[in-house]
């Protein structure tokens, strides 16, 4: 054996694709590439993730830079959501037992606004009507006569008191503090000085006798008070049979029409408690109310914003189940938050101010998230995890974990969480994750593994045809002569390491069909031609090998020194790889035995 029998020749390190292997003369013809070239594994496994109803079954789409994870998920993912259904809208409206926490409902998507809409009107429909309702003649009349029986049933009663006590000898006098007794004597008040120089005997018989005056004065009070009490009874209740009546059939509309939704029947039943409880906040015109509250000075108008829906996701321009690429998951863009507005000098919130995230547009359909956008953001993994984890998604502000005292807050109702999260990373991040990280193995059960080669058959040579024409047409650029696509997939062939393999780093065979086309424009060649691919490569080298080149140029310089011919013992030459993050070469030396 000698060591020409481990030579070997240039061409056996590489499989030349001739032009002539192609119909066509360019790629003007050429059907644009649909779908995934030599992903299958991947592909595969995207199915069985998405396929998989059980918890935990989310996806780590695995691979190194450039070979089409992201463009091969969203373009699997987004076939898939297109046939199926489009998930429910989510709002929150105000607990009115409870006002710090509020209330999620659920609609069939595209209802969230008209329920918005219904409210709206409704309470636009009560501040209207209700004023009107209690300016009508009607009420007064009734309101009226409720009044004034009750105010002649007590004058009547004030007067047979009167009468009782002058027969008893005493006179009746109201004062702020109250209906006292005084004594009379021949028709006049007894003086205090008169009262003190009665024989002591005869002021404890004036002082009985005026403390059962007295007792039976406080008597008919508290009977009158009372009776006021019932009075103010029948008025509120006039009030809520006028307000009723005006917005009656508001209410039952909305009723019948959302028959179907409990939450929606027990939230239109605390509206109607409110408003009856807030009769005033309506019966009064909003000109009225500036007017009593001197143009806003002394006071503020009544708010009606407890009433408001707010729509947290709105699925009603949807198609399909949704697909959401966050592409800055910080915590409240990834999880949602809850804003604050000043308010006299303090931060107050309300339902209103609930804000959704990511995951809520993604939920019942996919969010997709890189990895190490997702791991460099402070707390959006472990908000994640724990949201996956519980399957609901709880909207937290992240300073309340840690503020030493905590802002009042509200904490509106958990949302049922229906998603499949997909992360994209690279092998290094799934083999961390994998080892250091427990949740990581339960909420992550699916790998997606992104090769970065595939092998060089036919099938792949012509898709490869394709690639190039839809970057063409995509991207305006020239056409391919039968040349050009020939030398390009050569250089797939290079990429890859292997003549029998074709490379899937895409992103680098995009970025070559892109400066082709440029050397192309720049020679003023009508179609991409194999030179001009040549050049692409070419020059791409030479702005990355400057330190090569010194290396080369110190060894023929005789600064190192490397034999390349004959024989010594104890030595023999070794080749280093080094690596410039964008350009990899060799690099000679000598290794020597001691």
């Amino acid at each position: 054996m000698n060591n020409n029998d481990f030579e070997l020749s240039v061409n056996e390190l590489r499989d030349v694709v001739e032009p002539s292997f192609f119909k066509f003369k360019n790629t003007e013809k050429v059907e644009p590439l649909v779908g995934t070239i030599g992903q299958d594994r991947a592909l595969e496994a995207l199915e069985f993730g998405t396929g998989v109803e059980a918890a935990g079954y989310n996806i780590y789409g695995s691979g190194v830079i450039g070979t089409g994870k992201e463009t091969t998920v969203m373009s699997f993912v987004d076939k898939l959501a297109e046939k199926q259904e489009v998930p429910k809208d989510w709002v929150y409206v105000n607990n009115f037992k409870d006002a710090d926490r509020p209330i999620s409902i659920s609609l069939p998507a595209g209802m969230a606004t008209g329920f918005e809409k219904d409210i709206k009107e409704m309470i636009d429909g009560a501040k209207s009507e209700i004023p009107r309702a209690f300016e009508s003649e009607e009420y007064d009349k009734r309101r009226t006569e409720i009044l004034n029986e009750f105010q002649e049933r007590r004058d009547n009663a004030l007067s047979d008191m009167q009468e009782k006590a002058a027969e008893e000898g005493y006179g009746v006098e109201i004062t702020e503090a109250g209906i006292v007794t005084i004594p009379f004597v021949e028709g006049k008040p007894m003086k205090r000085e008169d009262f003190k120089h009665l024989p002591e005997k005869q002021q404890k018989v004036v002082q009985e006798k005026g403390d059962e005056v007295q007792e039976k004065i406080n008597k008919l009070l508290r009977s009158l008070r009372q009776e006021e009490k019932t009075v103010k009874r029948e008025v509120k209740k006039l009030d809520k049979d006028i307000a009723l009546f005006a917005i009656g059939h508001f209410l039952e509309d909305l009723r019948e029409k959302y028959s179907r939704f409990e939450k929606i029947i027990n939230f239109l039943e605390e509206v109607e408690k409110d408003i009856f409880t807030h009769l005033e906040d309506f019966k009064a015109k909003k000109s009225e109310q500036a007017g009593m509250l001197g143009l806003g000075l002394m006071g503020r108008e009544p708010s009606y914003e407890r009433f408001t829906v707010n729509i947290l996701v709105d699925n009603s321009e949807s198609t399909g189940a949704p697909v959401i690429f966050e592409e800055n998951p910080n915590y409240h863009n990834l999880l949602g938050k809850i804003e604050y507005r000043p308010e006299m000098g303090a931060a107050v919130t309300s339902f209103e101010m609930v804000k959704s995230g990511a995951i809520h547009r993604a939920n019942g359909g996919y969010l997709i998230i890189r990895a190490f956008d997702l791991l460099t953001n402070p707390f959006s993994w472990q908000g994640l995890k724990r949201t996956i984890r519980k399957r609901e998604i709880t909207i937290e502000n992240l300073g309340e974990q840690f503020r030493a005292v905590p802002l009042t807050t509200i904490k509106p109702q958990a949302i049922p969480l229906d998603v499949k999260v997909v992360i994209l990373g690279s092998p290094f991040i799934h083999a961390l994750l994998w080892q250091l990280d427990e949740d990581f193995r339960k909420l992550f059960k699916v790998k997606a593994d992104f090769t970065t080669d595939m092998v060089k058959d036919d099938d792949h040579i012509e898709r490869y045809a394709q690639f190039i024409a839809s970057q063409v047409q995509a991207k305006d650029f020239k056409h391919f002569d039968a040349s050009a696509v020939a030398r390009v997939v050569e250089h797939g062939s290079w990429l890859a390491g292997d003549k029998q393999k074709l490379s899937t780093r895409f992103q680098e065979i995009g970025d070559l069909i892109s400066e082709s086309d440029y050397w192309a424009k720049r020679n003023g060649n009508g179609y991409v031609k194999a030179s001009d691919v040549q050049n692409a490569i070419d020059h791409k080298i030479y702005r990355s090998n400057m330190i090569e080149e010194r290396m080369q140029d110190v060894i023929k310089n005789n600064i190192i020194f490397i034999d390349t011919t004959g024989e010594k013992v104890g030595q023999a030459n070794g080749l280093s790889i080094i690596s410039l993050g964008d350009y990899y070469f060799g690099k000679p030396s000598r290794v020597t035995a001691t």
